[in-house]
Protein backbone atom coordinates (compact mmCIF):
# COMPACT_ATOMS: atom_id res chain seq x y z
CA UNK A 1 0.00 0.00 0.00
CA UNK A 2 1.35 3.33 -0.54
CA UNK A 3 1.75 6.04 1.80
CA UNK A 4 -0.91 8.96 1.81
CA UNK A 5 -0.23 12.31 -0.39
CA UNK A 6 0.21 14.24 2.46
CA UNK A 7 2.36 11.79 4.12
CA UNK A 8 3.96 11.77 0.90
CA UNK A 9 4.90 15.53 1.01
CA UNK A 10 6.30 15.22 4.15
CA UNK A 11 9.24 12.63 3.62
CA UNK A 12 10.12 14.95 0.35
CA UNK A 13 10.71 17.86 2.56
CA UNK A 14 8.26 19.67 0.89
CA UNK A 15 6.60 22.52 2.57
CA UNK A 16 3.04 22.04 1.44
CA UNK A 17 0.72 20.68 3.52
CA UNK A 18 -3.03 20.15 3.37
CA UNK A 19 -5.71 17.74 4.92
CA UNK A 20 -7.66 14.78 3.71
CA UNK A 21 -10.26 16.98 2.72
CA UNK A 22 -7.58 19.06 0.26
CA UNK A 23 -7.07 15.83 -1.62
CA UNK A 24 -8.94 15.49 -5.21
CA UNK A 25 -12.56 15.12 -4.54
CA UNK A 26 -12.31 12.10 -7.96
CA UNK A 27 -15.41 13.30 -9.41
CA UNK A 28 -17.04 16.74 -11.06
CA UNK A 29 -20.74 15.80 -10.40
CA UNK A 30 -21.89 19.18 -9.79
CA UNK A 31 -21.14 20.91 -13.36
CA UNK A 32 -23.89 22.07 -15.00
CA UNK A 33 -26.07 20.35 -17.85
CA UNK A 34 -25.88 24.24 -19.59
CA UNK A 35 -21.72 23.83 -19.31
CA UNK A 36 -21.65 21.72 -22.61
CA UNK A 37 -17.71 21.70 -23.04
CA UNK A 38 -16.79 20.43 -19.65
CA UNK A 39 -20.39 18.61 -18.51
CA UNK A 40 -20.35 14.86 -18.72
CA UNK A 41 -16.26 14.50 -19.10
CA UNK A 42 -13.53 13.83 -16.68
CA UNK A 43 -12.38 17.77 -16.32
CA UNK A 44 -11.35 18.42 -12.90
CA UNK A 45 -11.64 14.99 -11.34
CA UNK A 46 -7.68 14.78 -10.41
CA UNK A 47 -4.46 16.34 -10.95
CA UNK A 48 -3.96 17.78 -14.17
CA UNK A 49 -3.31 21.05 -16.01
CA UNK A 50 -6.50 20.50 -17.11
CA UNK A 51 -6.97 24.08 -19.17
CA UNK A 52 -3.67 23.67 -21.24
CA UNK A 53 -4.61 19.97 -21.85
CA UNK A 54 -8.35 20.13 -22.07
CA UNK A 55 -8.92 22.44 -24.92
CA UNK A 56 -9.67 25.24 -22.78
CA UNK A 57 -6.41 27.50 -23.89
CA UNK A 58 -5.84 27.38 -28.11
CA UNK A 59 -2.25 27.10 -29.15
CA UNK A 60 -2.25 30.07 -30.14
CA UNK A 61 -4.08 32.06 -27.45
CA UNK A 62 -0.69 30.72 -25.01
CA UNK A 63 1.45 31.77 -27.11
CA UNK A 64 0.35 35.56 -27.73
CA UNK A 65 -0.55 35.91 -24.17
CA UNK A 66 0.78 32.88 -21.90
CA UNK A 67 -0.31 33.14 -18.54
CA UNK A 68 -3.29 35.81 -19.36
CA UNK A 69 -5.34 35.36 -22.32
CA UNK A 70 -5.72 31.74 -20.78
CA UNK A 71 -5.84 30.32 -17.24
CA UNK A 72 -2.93 28.85 -15.24
CA UNK A 73 -1.35 25.64 -16.88
CA UNK A 74 -0.45 24.47 -13.40
CA UNK A 75 -2.43 21.39 -12.59
CA UNK A 76 -5.41 21.76 -10.43
CA UNK A 77 -8.35 19.50 -9.18
CA UNK A 78 -11.97 19.82 -7.60
CA UNK A 79 -11.68 19.95 -3.82
CA UNK A 80 -13.88 20.23 -0.78
CA UNK A 81 -15.15 23.93 0.02
CA UNK A 82 -13.83 22.87 3.50
CA UNK A 83 -9.99 22.90 1.90
CA UNK A 84 -7.56 25.82 2.98
CA UNK A 85 -6.56 26.51 -0.43
CA UNK A 86 -10.05 26.46 -2.33
CA UNK A 87 -11.00 28.79 -4.57
CA UNK A 88 -14.59 29.14 -6.38
CA UNK A 89 -14.54 27.40 -10.08
CA UNK A 90 -15.93 29.50 -13.01
CA UNK A 91 -18.99 27.66 -12.39
CA UNK A 92 -19.96 29.44 -9.23
CA UNK A 93 -22.82 31.79 -10.26
CA UNK A 94 -24.49 28.23 -10.82
CA UNK A 95 -23.43 25.63 -8.27
CA UNK A 96 -21.30 25.83 -5.30
CA UNK A 97 -17.74 24.34 -6.46
CA UNK A 98 -14.26 24.65 -5.87
CA UNK A 99 -10.40 23.78 -6.96
CA UNK A 100 -6.75 23.89 -5.76
CA UNK A 101 -3.62 24.18 -7.25
CA UNK A 102 -1.78 23.60 -3.52
CA UNK A 103 -3.24 20.28 -3.62
CA UNK A 104 -1.82 19.19 -6.71
CA UNK A 105 1.62 20.43 -5.20
CA UNK A 106 2.52 23.45 -7.59
CA UNK A 107 1.26 26.09 -5.60
CA UNK A 108 4.66 27.85 -7.25
CA UNK A 109 3.77 28.17 -10.58
CA UNK A 110 0.15 29.86 -9.41
CA UNK A 111 1.69 33.41 -8.57
CA UNK A 112 2.10 33.92 -12.21
CA UNK A 113 -1.25 32.80 -13.18
CA UNK A 114 -4.65 34.48 -14.21
CA UNK A 115 -6.49 34.91 -10.89
CA UNK A 116 -10.49 34.24 -11.71
CA UNK A 117 -10.92 36.32 -8.93
CA UNK A 118 -9.88 39.46 -10.86
CA UNK A 119 -13.05 39.24 -12.56
CA UNK A 120 -12.11 40.00 -16.31
CA UNK A 121 -14.66 38.31 -18.26
CA UNK A 122 -12.41 34.46 -18.11
CA UNK A 123 -14.74 32.97 -20.47
CA UNK A 124 -12.69 34.72 -23.28
CA UNK A 125 -9.23 36.53 -24.21
CA UNK A 126 -10.35 40.12 -22.26
CA UNK A 127 -11.11 42.79 -25.16
CA UNK A 128 -10.02 46.44 -24.44
CA UNK A 129 -12.24 49.48 -25.61
CA UNK A 130 -13.07 53.11 -24.86
CA UNK A 131 -16.18 51.63 -23.32
CA UNK A 132 -16.55 48.69 -21.08
CA UNK A 133 -19.02 47.16 -18.67
CA UNK A 134 -17.24 44.40 -15.82
CA UNK A 135 -19.07 41.85 -13.75
CA UNK A 136 -17.93 40.31 -10.66
CA UNK A 137 -18.45 36.42 -10.39
CA UNK A 138 -18.99 37.25 -6.79
CA UNK A 139 -22.63 35.91 -6.15
CA UNK A 140 -21.51 32.75 -3.86
CA UNK A 141 -18.32 34.15 -2.59
CA UNK A 142 -18.41 34.08 0.96
CA UNK A 143 -16.03 36.72 1.61
CA UNK A 144 -15.23 40.85 0.80
CA UNK A 145 -13.36 40.45 -2.77
CA UNK A 146 -11.55 43.14 -4.44
CA UNK A 147 -11.74 42.96 -8.52
CA UNK A 148 -9.62 44.89 -11.10
CA UNK A 149 -11.25 46.41 -14.04
CA UNK A 150 -8.88 45.37 -16.66
CA UNK A 151 -5.03 44.34 -16.10
CA UNK A 152 -3.93 46.34 -13.08
CA UNK A 153 -0.77 47.15 -15.09
CA UNK A 154 -1.99 48.60 -18.16
CA UNK A 155 -5.37 50.27 -16.92
CA UNK A 156 -5.96 54.09 -17.98
CA UNK A 157 -9.20 54.60 -17.29
CA UNK A 158 -10.80 58.06 -17.43
CA UNK A 159 -13.88 57.72 -14.96
CA UNK A 160 -15.18 53.60 -13.72
CA UNK A 161 -18.87 53.95 -11.86
CA UNK A 162 -21.37 51.30 -10.41
CA UNK A 163 -24.46 50.63 -12.84
CA UNK A 164 -25.72 48.26 -10.55
CA UNK A 165 -24.77 46.17 -6.76
CA UNK A 166 -27.20 43.43 -6.17
CA UNK A 167 -27.06 40.99 -2.89
CA UNK A 168 -28.07 37.61 -3.28
CA UNK A 169 -30.20 35.34 -0.83
CA UNK A 170 -27.65 32.74 -1.07
CA UNK A 171 -26.17 33.46 2.40
CA UNK A 172 -24.04 32.52 5.28
CA UNK A 173 -26.10 30.69 7.95
CA UNK A 174 -26.15 33.85 10.39
CA UNK A 175 -26.81 36.43 7.98
CA UNK A 176 -29.64 33.93 6.44
CA UNK A 177 -31.27 33.43 9.36
CA UNK A 178 -31.87 37.24 10.41
CA UNK A 179 -31.87 38.64 6.88
CA UNK A 180 -34.53 36.30 5.38
CA UNK A 181 -36.16 34.47 7.83
CA UNK A 182 -36.56 31.15 9.25
CA UNK A 183 -36.87 28.00 6.96
CA UNK A 184 -39.41 25.76 6.62
CA UNK A 185 -40.85 22.07 5.66
CA UNK A 186 -41.13 22.12 1.73
CA UNK A 187 -43.90 19.72 0.59
CA UNK A 188 -43.11 16.56 -1.08
CA UNK A 189 -45.02 15.12 -3.74
CA UNK A 190 -44.23 11.79 -6.14
CA UNK A 191 -42.30 10.13 -3.98
CA UNK A 192 -40.46 7.03 -5.68
CA UNK A 193 -37.56 4.25 -5.73
CA UNK A 194 -35.53 2.38 -8.09
CA UNK A 195 -36.66 -1.36 -6.40
CA UNK A 196 -39.05 -2.55 -3.71
CA UNK A 197 -38.20 -4.94 -0.96
CA UNK A 198 -42.19 -5.89 -0.88
CA UNK A 199 -45.74 -3.88 -1.83
CA UNK A 200 -45.25 -2.59 2.19
CA UNK A 201 -42.41 -0.26 2.12
CA UNK A 202 -42.73 1.64 -0.72
CA UNK A 203 -41.17 5.45 -1.27
CA UNK A 204 -44.11 7.24 -0.04
CA UNK A 205 -43.83 6.05 3.66
CA UNK A 206 -41.22 8.44 3.43
CA UNK A 207 -43.28 11.41 3.12
CA UNK A 208 -46.47 10.09 5.05
CA UNK A 209 -45.45 12.70 8.21
CA UNK A 210 -44.94 9.23 10.55
CA UNK A 211 -41.29 8.90 12.09
CA UNK A 212 -42.15 6.11 13.72
CA UNK A 213 -38.86 3.86 13.24
CA UNK A 214 -40.40 0.35 13.78
CA UNK A 215 -40.46 -0.92 10.32
CA UNK A 216 -43.26 -3.29 10.70
CA UNK A 217 -45.35 -0.13 11.75
CA UNK A 218 -45.79 0.71 8.15
CA UNK A 219 -44.03 3.75 7.85
CA UNK A 220 -40.30 3.16 6.13
CA UNK A 221 -39.54 2.70 2.76
CA UNK A 222 -36.55 0.21 2.07
CA UNK A 223 -35.37 -0.97 -1.71
CA UNK A 224 -32.93 -3.88 -2.16
CA UNK A 225 -29.58 -3.89 -1.92
CA UNK A 226 -28.39 -4.84 -5.54
CA UNK A 227 -26.23 -2.31 -7.02
CA UNK A 228 -27.16 1.37 -7.11
CA UNK A 229 -30.16 2.18 -5.46
CA UNK A 230 -32.27 6.00 -5.24
CA UNK A 231 -35.12 7.17 -3.69
CA UNK A 232 -37.02 10.70 -5.27
CA UNK A 233 -39.55 13.03 -4.37
CA UNK A 234 -40.82 16.26 -6.41
CA UNK A 235 -41.24 19.69 -4.00
CA UNK A 236 -45.11 19.94 -4.30
CA UNK A 237 -45.09 24.03 -4.78
CA UNK A 238 -41.74 24.05 -7.86
CA UNK A 239 -38.52 24.92 -7.56
CA UNK A 240 -36.98 26.11 -3.84
CA UNK A 241 -33.42 26.72 -2.45
CA UNK A 242 -32.92 23.96 0.07
CA UNK A 243 -30.59 24.22 3.60
CA UNK A 244 -31.13 21.54 4.95
CA UNK A 245 -32.46 17.34 5.24
CA UNK A 246 -33.32 15.25 7.83
CA UNK A 247 -32.87 11.78 7.61
CA UNK A 248 -35.81 9.68 10.11
CA UNK A 249 -33.49 6.83 11.11
CA UNK A 250 -34.87 2.80 11.44
CA UNK A 251 -34.67 1.91 15.32
CA UNK A 252 -35.42 -1.53 15.34
CA UNK A 253 -32.40 -2.31 13.28
CA UNK A 254 -30.03 -1.70 10.50
CA UNK A 255 -29.06 2.14 11.08
CA UNK A 256 -26.44 2.28 9.25
CA UNK A 257 -27.91 2.27 5.97
CA UNK A 258 -28.34 5.90 6.38
CA UNK A 259 -24.61 6.53 6.26
CA UNK A 260 -22.80 6.97 2.80
CA UNK A 261 -26.02 8.40 0.74
CA UNK A 262 -25.93 11.26 -1.51
CA UNK A 263 -28.39 13.92 -1.15
CA UNK A 264 -28.72 15.72 -4.26
CA UNK A 265 -31.35 18.48 -4.65
CA UNK A 266 -32.44 18.64 -8.62
CA UNK A 267 -29.26 17.61 -10.47
CA UNK A 268 -27.06 19.69 -7.72
CA UNK A 269 -25.26 17.78 -4.78
CA UNK A 270 -26.56 18.73 -1.47
CA UNK A 271 -24.34 16.55 0.49
CA UNK A 272 -21.74 14.00 -0.95
CA UNK A 273 -21.63 11.41 1.50
CA UNK A 274 -23.77 11.06 4.83
CA UNK A 275 -22.23 10.26 8.22
CA UNK A 276 -23.20 9.57 11.72
CA UNK A 277 -26.26 7.71 11.28
CA UNK A 278 -27.49 5.41 13.69
CA UNK A 279 -29.24 8.37 15.51
CA UNK A 280 -32.86 8.55 15.66
CA UNK A 281 -32.65 11.60 13.35
CA UNK A 282 -29.67 12.92 11.60
CA UNK A 283 -29.72 16.96 9.93
CA UNK A 284 -27.43 17.26 7.19
CA UNK A 285 -26.59 21.23 5.66
CA UNK A 286 -26.00 21.65 1.96
CA UNK A 287 -22.07 21.84 1.77
CA UNK A 288 -21.03 24.98 0.51
CA UNK A 289 -24.30 26.77 1.07
CA UNK A 290 -28.00 26.18 -0.42
CA UNK A 291 -29.50 24.42 -3.17
CA UNK A 292 -31.96 25.06 -5.82
CA UNK A 293 -33.75 22.80 -7.20
CA UNK A 294 -37.45 21.36 -7.74
CA UNK A 295 -36.97 17.50 -6.14
CA UNK A 296 -34.56 15.81 -3.74
CA UNK A 297 -33.08 12.49 -4.79
CA UNK A 298 -31.06 9.86 -2.23
CA UNK A 299 -28.68 7.78 -3.84
CA UNK A 300 -26.57 5.19 -2.73
CA UNK A 301 -24.57 1.78 -3.43
CA UNK A 302 -26.96 -0.53 -1.31
CA UNK A 303 -29.97 -0.55 0.50
CA UNK A 304 -32.03 2.69 1.15
CA UNK A 305 -33.82 2.13 4.15
CA UNK A 306 -35.53 5.38 5.32
CA UNK A 307 -38.28 5.75 7.63
CA UNK A 308 -39.17 9.62 6.90
CA UNK A 309 -37.26 12.28 4.83
CA UNK A 310 -38.03 16.27 5.96
CA UNK A 311 -36.50 18.77 3.45
CA UNK A 312 -36.20 22.36 4.63
CA UNK A 313 -35.88 25.63 2.68
CA UNK A 314 -37.70 28.68 0.63
CA UNK A 315 -39.33 29.01 -2.59
CA UNK A 316 -36.33 29.88 -4.64
CA UNK A 317 -37.65 33.42 -5.17
CA UNK A 318 -37.69 33.93 -1.90
CA UNK A 319 -34.19 32.97 -0.96
CA UNK A 320 -32.65 34.25 -4.85
CA UNK A 321 -33.74 37.02 -5.67
CA UNK A 322 -31.59 39.54 -6.29
CA UNK A 323 -31.81 42.64 -3.62
CA UNK A 324 -30.32 46.82 -4.38
CA UNK A 325 -27.59 46.56 -2.58
CA UNK A 326 -24.52 49.93 -1.52
CA UNK A 327 -22.11 47.23 -0.84
CA UNK A 328 -19.96 47.84 -4.32
CA UNK A 329 -17.42 50.66 -3.93
CA UNK A 330 -15.03 51.69 -6.90
CA UNK A 331 -11.49 52.18 -5.55
CA UNK A 332 -7.85 52.61 -6.41
CA UNK A 333 -4.71 51.33 -6.11
CA UNK A 334 -1.15 51.53 -7.73
CA UNK A 335 0.99 48.71 -9.54
CA UNK A 336 4.16 47.89 -7.60
CA UNK A 337 5.74 47.62 -10.85
CA UNK A 338 5.22 50.24 -12.73
CA UNK A 339 3.42 52.62 -10.90
CA UNK A 340 0.25 52.70 -12.66
CA UNK A 341 -2.91 53.77 -10.94
CA UNK A 342 -5.38 51.29 -11.73
CA UNK A 343 -9.75 50.91 -10.73
CA UNK A 344 -11.12 48.21 -8.58
CA UNK A 345 -14.39 47.23 -7.01
CA UNK A 346 -15.16 45.58 -3.62
CA UNK A 347 -18.09 43.74 -3.27
CA UNK A 348 -19.37 42.32 -0.13
CA UNK A 349 -20.13 38.76 0.11
CA UNK A 350 -22.77 37.19 -1.95
CA UNK A 351 -23.05 40.40 -3.82
CA UNK A 352 -22.46 41.14 -7.95
CA UNK A 353 -21.20 44.63 -8.83
CA UNK A 354 -21.34 45.64 -12.17
CA UNK A 355 -19.27 48.29 -13.46
CA UNK A 356 -19.00 50.60 -16.49
CA UNK A 357 -15.47 51.99 -17.61
CA UNK A 358 -14.93 55.06 -19.62
CA UNK A 359 -11.54 56.70 -21.42
CA UNK A 360 -11.39 59.21 -24.63
CA UNK A 361 -14.27 60.30 -26.38
CA UNK A 362 -16.62 58.16 -25.00
CA UNK A 363 -15.79 59.97 -21.80
CA UNK A 364 -15.61 63.73 -22.88
CA UNK A 365 -18.65 63.23 -25.84
CA UNK A 366 -21.12 60.74 -25.48
CA UNK A 367 -21.67 61.20 -21.91
CA UNK A 368 -24.29 63.95 -21.06
CA UNK A 369 -22.77 65.67 -18.06
CA UNK A 370 -25.51 67.70 -16.00
CA UNK A 371 -25.28 70.71 -13.40
CA UNK A 372 -28.39 71.85 -11.63
CA UNK A 373 -30.34 69.97 -14.15
CA UNK A 374 -29.00 71.58 -17.31
CA UNK A 375 -27.14 69.87 -19.72
CA UNK A 376 -22.93 70.90 -19.36
CA UNK A 377 -21.49 72.24 -23.18
CA UNK A 378 -19.28 70.22 -24.77
CA UNK A 379 -16.78 71.65 -26.58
Amino acid sequence: MGAPISMLLVLFGTTIAFASDCECLGNNDLIPPSQQRYYGTDYGKWCNAWDSTYGYCSAEKILSRPNRACWCPAQWCYVSSSCESATESIFSTEVNMYFSYATCANSADVDQCWDDSEGIDTSSVYVDGEDVTFGTRTKRSKTVKLTDLGPAETQNWDSCYITSCMWWGVVDEAVGAAAIGEDYNIDLTGAEQSSNVNSEWTADKATDHNTNGWINAGSCMHTNGDGDQWWRAQFAAGTHTVTRVQLWNRRDCCGDRTNNLKIKIGRKTCVRSTSGAGQYMTEYRCEGGPVTGDYIEIQSSTYINICEVTVKGFLATEEMEAIASTDCKIKTATHEENQNKYYQVETQPNTVGIVRCLRGDTFGNEVQWMSAGKTKGVN
